[in-house]
């Protein structure tokens, strides 16, 4: 299993992508759940819970992202490169920007986002799962 403290700093890092901040966390075997929260102004929310995400991610079923995937998360955080879930800029460029920035071979950098792009987190709405947590471009 891997150790809470990856899973978290990962998870802080995949959620900043969005716009979003992780709030808790419980591992339970190998499911992750959680919550985060939309980095919105609440006075500009329709409702009061609307910025509150519960989530849950299965490990068991999808494998851990290498660390080089937290690497690009920053990256498209600190860049301002995610719209919402969307990669602002296309596949070929950010090979390109990473490759650049931190020095990685192309096939690494590949490789990162593709796993980047795997990463699927369930929503939960009053314990079903629902939409998910995902990045494309």
């Amino acid at each position: 299993m891997v150790p809470e403290n990856l899973i978290v700093a990962f998870l802080k890092a995949f959620f900043a992508t969005m716009d979003f901040r992780l709030v808790k966390i419980r591992v339970e075997d190998c499911k992750v759940h959680g919550t985060a929260e939309y980095n919105q102004i609440p006075e500009l929310m329709d409702e009061p819970d609307e910025e509150m995400q519960d989530f849950m991610w299965d490990l068991c079923t999808e494998p851990f992202p290498q660390s080089k995937v937290k690497d690009l998360c920053d990256y498209l955080a600190e860049n301002n490169l995610v719209d919402i879930d969307m990669i602002t800029i296309s596949e070929d460029e950010l090979v390109k920007r990473v490759v650049d920035h931190f020095g990685w071979i192309t096939e690494d950098a590949v490789v990162a986002i593709h796993e980047l792009i795997d990463v699927y987190i369930r929503m939960v709405d009053d314990g079903e799962l629902t939409d998910a947590f995902f990045l494309h471009f």
